[in-house]
């Protein structure tokens, strides 16, 4: 057996030659794909706007409903991405004040502000942008998919046929426009950088290595991050223990001190969102050690199943999270790989995927070891889906490769490959079987039935079988095989995101301009229910009290009784209307929840309307109506000190401010005592001269001391100057951000400007000099084998 190394027949072939293939046949898939692109026509699930009653009236007549449940798309990715566009210019969003009362934004790993691929955001129009991402994505996954396999040494159909195959997945298909498929693609290119550093000890493969370690982490989707991690770290160990060729000797040590310095420059250069996003956590509301729900084994029928346009498809696949199809070359390729020259890349990817499913589907005993891995404690392991099928795309590849270089004399080999593929063929034929006989509705389209799947099983056997009996030369067969597997996988994938005109991406606001503030003093509201799309503040600008995102711990507490949390602290926060009139006490108010925005179909729509003395109602549009809280406390006040009440304790503070006798405007609960004299009076007032998403800026006329209490959420690394001195910022009524205030006329300005921001990019500015050294200078061995 060659040792671990990738100098197979296949890297004779002149690499030119390989990116040709590769290049031409991934373009043909991505022209397929996103055809309607060159129309003018945009990849977005526009429908979830206009389910909600506030867009109904502006929905359009073609809107495409045919999509799974993938609303996350327009409730948070697109949201993010416009953010990022309307006000990097001002200093990258770090801070985001339009939901849950304001919370940090980088530090969300979502946001992935610094992402290099998110960059076209901030030069090109929002539609454009978020078309080249759509294509970049697939583009680049195909890309390195190919790039790793040409490093294993398989062919130029063999790469193209494993890029296709993972490219257009599933779970890379059902994720897109996600951050989970964003950070996805970077696995490929984690393991190429670690097989080219196993080989080439060079400055620059440690480079390459830092980069594919770090990318993932900056496109923002953790869970997906320490899944592909393992699998980097896992493949450099399993390579640490084996030499990297017959003729030269073991030195693992060296190679994991390389693989550990590639892992600290990753860290380095990931640093302005790892320290960002670490800071974060401890003020979660989140419970990091959730197990989730089993995944029935029955569902891993899903790498069969074409059918993924509904939220739950035709034999009970919920949708996006277990679909998992991978193109039905894959069955006949992946068995075929043991035929492969690199069998220890066999073993270790046959391996991994043999552990993936287990841990995914909940197969014992790998399943029940996995739950002790605090790694790997909290996280949604079913999504382990994508390590399986990167895992069966690698070997596919690599099997196909096997095909591509059989000899006619090689009766025995044949013999062998003709038996794994035929298994192949018969575990996919059981397993759409099994999809056929569990049909419970019709699936959308007719190129989603199990028949379809029948059909392409076929037509990838067909070249398989004249190319194992001799029947074909290489060259015809390549041509046939890619032309099936691109037609396979691109008649799966095309259309999970509807293709829509660029109008229809964003409703036309005819209900929030109205009451969008014309100054810089922000307005703040609140849906009651479900009106509209979750997050649609981010959209247009509007602050609320409520939003669908992690929410911190303070606003839970805050909240806890007036608001309802979203499934235990991971989705958001948001009240209904028996909320509304149960709650007696004033913490909504203290939000400055100005505006409730209530359907008229709401069983205690009446209510409002009957209450003068609480709401006012403004305005109707369609069948949804805007009722102005009348009790509401401007986003920034004055107390005076006189109504400072120091309790230290949390639940005392709560249990005080959750009382309907207490008062806000003239009393404030803080933790620590004050620093001024406790004196009586008029405080004064405020006037909002800027606002940004980062700092803005008061003028405030206080006749006494006084507590100035912002209406937004306390939270480390905001910092507050007074006539041009820096004072202290402290939680207010448990929640909210305070500074004191001497009596006189002042300028204040405050700034979110954390610490952790400014260490973490100096250290990812760095880190990116660093690593552009280490590829200009690529000298012939970082670390000599001698």
């Amino acid at each position: 057996m060659k040792g671990f190394a990738y100098n197979a027949e296949a890297l004779k072939a002149p690499a030119v030659s390989f990116w040709k293939i590769t290049l031409l046949g991934i373009s043909l898939a991505m022209v397929w794909n996103y055809a309607p692109v060159l129309t003018g026509k945009i990849p977005f699930p526009s429908i979830f706007f206009y389910y909600s009653p506030i867009f109904a009236p502006v929905a359009p007549e073609n809107v495409d409903s045919r999509v799974p449940n993938i609303g996350d798309v327009v409730t948070g990715f697109f949201p993010y991405r416009v953010l990022a566009s309307r006000t990097w210019r001002d200093g990258f969003p770090i801070w985001e004040p339009n939901l849950q009362a304001g919370k940090p934004f980088l530090a969300n790993p979502q946001s992935a502000l610094f992402y290099p691929l998110n960059a076209f955001f901030y030069i090109l129009p929002v539609s454009i942008a978020w078309c080249i991402s759509r294509i970049l994505h697939p583009f680049l996954a195909a890309m390195f998919t190919a790039l790793f396999l040409r490093r294993l040494g398989a062919s130029a159909t063999g790469g193209l046929i494993a890029g296709l195959v993972f490219a257009f997945s599933g779970f890379m298909t059902v994720w897109q426009a996600q951050a989970m498929a964003d950070a996805a693609i970077w696995l490929p290119l984690i393991c190429y950088s670690v097989a080219r550093l196993h080989e080439e000890r060079s400055a620059a493969s440690v480079a390459v290595a830092a980069i594919a370690f770090a990318m993932p982490v900056l496109a923002g989707h953790p869970e997906t991050v320490i899944h592909i991690t393992l699998v980097g770290v896992a493949l450099a160990l399993f390579m640490a223990a084996l030499r990297p060729s017959m003729e030269s000797p073991r030195q693992p040590f060296r190679y994991l001190v390389l693989f550990g310095l590639a892992g600290l420059l990753a860290m380095g250069l990931a640093a302005v969102q790892l320290l960002a996003t670490m800071e974060w956590i401890p003020h979660l509301n989140r419970d990091l050690d959730i197990v989730w729900p089993l995944v029935p084994l029955r569902n891993i029928i899903g790498f069969v199943s074409r059918d993924i346009l509904s939220p739950s498809n035709s034999f009970g696949l919920q949708i996006p999270e277990q679909a998992a199809y991978v193109g039905m070359i894959a069955f006949l390729g992946f068995p075929i790989a043991w035929l492969h020259a690199q069998r220890r890349y066999v073993i270790f990817f046959t391996v991994s995927m043999i552990v993936a499913l287990c841990v995914a589907y909940g197969i014992p005993p790998i399943y029940t070891l996995s739950l002790h891995v605090p790694i790997l404690m909290g996280l949604k392991n079913n999504r382990l889906i994508l390590v399986a099928t990167f895992a069966i795309a690698v070997l596919a590849g690599l099997g196909v490769s096997v095909l591509q270089n059989l000899e006619k004399e090689e009766r025995n080999r044949r013999i062998r490959a003709s038996l794994l593929a035929a298994a192949g063929v018969c575990l996919a034929a059981f397993m759409i079987y099994l999809v056929q006989i569990n049909l419970v509705a019709r699936p959308v389209g007719s190129s989603r039935f199990p028949k379809a799947s029948l059909m392409f099983l076929t037509l990838s056997t067909i070249p398989v079988a004249l190319r194992l009996g001799g029947l074909l030369r290489t060259r015809q067969f390549n041509f046939l095989l890619a032309g099936v597997v691109i037609v396979d996988v691109c008649s799966f994938s095309y259309g999970l995101l509807p293709f829509e005109n660029p109008q229809y991406i964003l409703p036309e606001d005819r209900f929030f301009a109205r009451i969008s503030s014309k100054t810089p003093e922000p307005v703040r509201l609140l849906q009651v229910g479900e009106v509209y799309t979750a997050n649609a503040e981010l959209l247009y600008g509007i602050q609320s009290s409520g939003g669908y995102e992690i929410p911190l711990r303070r606003i839970i507490e805050f909240t806890q009784g007036a608001m309802s949390d979203s499934a235990g602290g991971t989705g958001g926060i948001g009240q209904d209307s028996k909320q509304v009139f149960d709650v007696t006490d004033r913490r909504m108010d203290m939000l400055s929840t100005k505006y409730y925005v209530v359907s008229n179909g709401d069983p205690l729509y009446k209510k409002f309307l009957e209450s003068p003395g609480r709401f006012r109602f403004l305005y109707e549009f369609g069948k949804t109506s805007m009722f102005e809280n009348l009790r509401a406390m401007p986003p920034a006040f004055l107390v005076p000190s006189s109504g400072v009440m120091v309790i230290r304790d949390e639940k005392a503070q709560m249990d005080l401010i959750r009382s309907a006798n207490y008062d806000p405007e003239r009393t404030v609960v803080l933790e620590e005592p004050f620093m001024f004299a406790l004196t009586g009076g008029v405080p004064g007032n405020v006037q909002w001269i800027e606002r940004k998403n980062a700092s803005l800026r008061l003028k405030v006329e206080s006749d006494t001391n006084s507590v100035l209490v912002l209406s937004q959420i306390y939270y480390p690394g905001w910092k507050a100057f007074v006539d041009g001195k820096q004072t202290p910022v402290f939680p207010a009524d448990y929640a909210l951000t305070g500074i004191a205030v001497a009596p006189g006329s002042h300028d204040v300005i405050f700034k979110f400007d954390p610490l952790s921001f400014k260490i973490g990019l100096l250290l990812s500015t760095v880190t990116v000099f660093v690593l552009g050294a280490l590829l200009y200078r690529r000298p012939k061995h970082l670390w000599s084998r001698a």
